[in-house]
């Protein structure tokens, strides 16, 4: 397999393997002035997804969910991030998972962070979670 083939193809063979429910929600395009046929067709080489299949509503908030977001990055290890989606908002900020004894729940969690992030509507993001769930 020509090294050039597996540059370009390596996004389709990781969203290929993806298990059902999880879907691409961020693609970052590379191009390098070395490289002038990438602003033709640049290369994919980072992504995010998420696991919309398995988010989790907040019991006493229906406009909170959890749910993983998975980093991938060609050539580096698949990153889980757990994330908390305010829909009311629109927000996301990252879930710190409690220590095993610890009963906070995500509602907690939303109430003492602080580093929240603006979630546009139109972000697919929100779109698979928010409006896709509703």
């Amino acid at each position: 397999m020509p090294f050039k083939y597996t540059k370009y193809n390596w996004y389709g063979q990781q969203v290929s393997k993806l298990p059902a429910g999880v879907q691409v929600v961020k693609v970052a395009k590379s191009t390098e002035w070395f490289r002038p046929w990438s602003y033709i067709k640049p290369q994919i080489l980072r992504f995010i997804a998420a696991d919309t299949a398995n988010a989790s509503v907040q019991v006493d908030n229906p406009d909170v969910y959890l749910v993983n977001l998975y980093l991938f990055e060609r050539r580096r290890s698949v990153q889980k991030v757990p994330q908390v989606i305010d829909c009311r908002i629109p927000a996301r900020a990252d879930y710190v998972i409690p220590e095993k004894d610890s009963k906070l729940t995500i509602d907690e969690h939303v109430k003492q962070t602080t580093a929240w992030r603006e979630l546009a509507t139109d972000d697919p993001l929100f779109i698979s979670i928010c409006t896709d769930k509703s």
